[in-house]
């Protein structure tokens, strides 16, 4: 019994300790993934969701106890919002459920109808305590003290919270922010019932100083609804409105600044719109309060594009310039998306969450290091997958909700290799870098070299240079290093990773030969391409004509000596090689009567014959095309031949006759 007691807990423990399901080979259990393991998770039921239209679960925001430490999930639902302690990631616990402001208690359970839940819940912390806007009709502001969460005795999805207090001088109301570092709240897309200052959707300020008793402050709607807006005391480039509270508003076509330090006189700084809008639905400021990250929930399915995340130059608050767009490698609709540090969190709908890099956002570029998709079947258009995530918990655990899947935990892998090349080419004798990019903090690196021997580490020395860099240096490079391959060790305190196999491949320099073969005696000759290493030829024949055919035929309209050339080249470099051809034509048609060459195999005398009278012509060629000699003569000559031993071509003719004969000279 103790021994199977004992096995029991060993399972148990085991079971706990693997809970985490890493990123290994782009998969987190069912799950794709690059970069970003699954920590733990919650389905929707189980989060005490109710399904309205399709819809389980929609935002989400996070909130640590500063007493504890402990941190904690603020997951909206359809029918309330579900309260989800997950200190430990790995074991999320669902500690209770405050409903949806106009549900029913009967004193056995909370009752919703179809309309007493919403499809758009948002939810934000200030001085702990949550505040709750929903699109429920006359739903108002929840306040909830999420000091509550740390003394629940028996936490469930079946637990409910009561109020801590409540709003009531709004109706139903898109979303809020709020700016933690003044105390007021911005509710926005706020819609009341009968006739009600600023109604038409734009900003409702509420003060905050008194955290369960909010206050109205002031409201804005010159520029009509707002869907969402960031609120912040501005300290970027822009000296004009250092320490203002600016608010940067996602107003359905236009992105709209104002300046709201006076809450009674608010002022348009600026609003501004750009080609191919769809509907500007949210944005975020980089930590520097330079640029601003905004998406738009309609253009894929408008234009039939990509998704794409827009980059704002905020350099003129009054002016602000679309920088340009970072656009995806799929075609989901983008939706909620937040920065922390570096690193933009998007949530993208059926993508899920994708992690972009700012490193190169001055120049307009944006780049994608990682991703965890909650929704699996696929990544295309439609309202369905991750609909918001919260990356601002000091673990660096990420909280993300999915429509129909719930909460998951998931958090960015301590040490990953986001970018790096498979195969290098480079030509011989180049110096080349091969790059990594590689994601996590204190990173140390050390390359290593397989010259089919196995991986040693590279230390600097004639070959190679920055071995212990996110880039290894190689210079004057080799025949020998063909081939070679690498890979980098990456560490830091925490983990230690290794690289995808790379391969260089060394391309020799190419190297021009050819030869040349006379194919008879009216000028056409054959070119024989012998380079070696190259990819491309082009030929010269040297009368003006030209041809990029490796074994090109040309036919000389006249005698002559012509200058050859062939360039060959190849991805790296070009070789050039010139040649001198001899050429003597002789007449087209008939043949020399009588015609006698002996003999046929010479050491070095040769006699040409002929019985007819008359001058003739004669030349002795290489089978190269070369000239040995040339001339003239009447009936007979006798020739000495100066040659090396091989085999020549004799020909002999006048206006209308030729003749060809081989000889071999011994």
């Amino acid at each position: 019994m103790i021994k199977a007691l004992f096995y029991s807990l060993l399972f148990l423990l085991t079971l706990s300790a693997f809970s985490q399901i890493p990123c290994v080979n782009g998969k987190s259990g069912d799950n794709d993934c690059f970069g970003v393991n699954l920590q733990g998770r919650i389905s929707a039921p189980d989060l005490g969701a109710e399904e309205l239209n399709g819809v389980w679960v929609n935002d989400i925001w996070g909130w640590v106890d500063p007493d504890t430490g402990k941190e904690y999930a603020l997951v909206g639902m359809t029918n309330g919002t579900s309260f989800v302690d997950v200190s430990d990631p790995t074991n999320p616990v669902v500690l209770g459920v405050l409903p949806e402001h106009n549900s029913i208690d009967d004193g056995a359970r909370i009752l919703h109808d179809d309309g007493a839940k919403s499809q758009w819940r948002d939810i934000k912390v200030y001085q702990n305590h949550a505040y709750i806007v929903s699109e429920d009709l006359d739903h108002g502001i929840q306040v909830f003290d999420l000091t509550q969460l740390r003394n629940v005795e028996n936490p469930s999805k079946d637990f409910f919270f009561a109020e801590s207090g409540h709003y009531a001088e709004l109706g139903q109301s898109h979303n809020l922010a709020i700016n933690e570092e003044t105390g007021f709240l911005y509710a926005v897309g706020f819609r009341q019932q009968g006739d009600y200052q600023c109604n038409g959707g734009g900003l409702h300020i509420v003060d905050l100083s008194d955290p369960k008793n909010p206050v109205f402050a002031g409201c804005f709607d010159e520029d009509g609804y707002t869907h969402d807006t960031q609120c912040v005391i501005y300290h970027g480039p822009d000296a004009r409105y250092t320490g203002l509270e600016i608010c940067f508003n996602a107003n359905e076509d236009e992105v709209v600044l104002v300046n709201v330090v006076d809450k009674n006189a608010i002022e348009l700084l600026s609003k501004t719109s750009y080609n191919g809008v769809g509907y500007v639905h949210q944005g975020w400021l980089t930590e520097d309060h330079r640029y601003f990250i905004q998406n738009d929930e309609l253009d894929e399915n408008g234009f039939r594009h990509n998704t794409r995340s827009y980059i704002w130059d905020m350099l003129d608050l009054e002016n602000p310039v679309l920088l340009d767009y970072f656009e995806h490698d799929t075609r989901s609709i983008d939706h909620n998306l937040y920065i922390e540090g570096k690193y933009i969190y998007e949530s993208n709908y059926s993508s899920g969450l994708i992690i972009l890099d700012t490193t190169g956002i001055s120049g307009g570029q944006l780049r994608k290091v990682a991703f965890f998709d909650t929704y699996v079947s696929n990544n295309e258009l439609g309202f369905v997958g991750s609909w918001s995530n919260y990356p601002f918990l000091p673990s660096g655990n990420i909280l993300v909700s999915d429509i129909a899947n719930g909460l998951f935990v998931v958090k960015m892998q301590t040490a990953f290799v986001s970018e790096q090349p498979k195969d290098v080419t480079a030509c011989l004798g180049q110096h080349i870098n091969i790059p990594l990019i590689a994601e996590g903090e204190g990173l140390s690196y050390q390359w290593q070299l397989d010259q089919g021997d196995g991986f040693k580490d590279i230390t600097n020395f004639e070959r190679y240079a920055n071995s212990r860099t996110a880039t290894l240096h190689a210079h004057a490079l080799s025949l020998s290093q063909h081939e070679n391959q690498y890979r980098c060790i990456i560490s830091n305190d925490l983990t230690e990773i290794i690289s995808d196999t790379m391969t260089v491949f060394v391309i020799d320099s190419p190297r021009a030969a050819f030869d040349v073969q006379i194919l008879d005696s009216q000028g056409e000759v054959q070119f024989i391409n012998n380079s070696q290493v190259f990819d491309a030829a082009f030929w010269d024949f040297g009368d003006g004509n030209i041809s990029t055919e490796d074994f090109p035929i040309h036919r000389y309209q006249e005698s002559g000596q012509y200058e050859v050339e062939l360039v060959v080249q190849n991805e790296c470099t070009l070789d050039t090689l010139l040649q001198l051809l001899d050429l003597v034509i002789l007449a087209a048609s008939g043949e020399v009567q009588g015609f006698h060459v002996f003999p046929t195999m010479v050491d070095q005398t040769l006699t040409l014959a002929e019985g007819k009278q008359g001058e003739m012509q004669y030349a002795i060629y290489s089978m190269n095309g070369r000239i040995l000699t040339q001339g003239l003569f009447e009936e007979e000559i006798t020739l000495q031949i100066s040659a090396a031993p091989g085999t020549y071509l004799v020909r002999i003719g006048s206006d209308v006759h030729t003749q060809t004969t081989k000889v071999v000279v011994k």
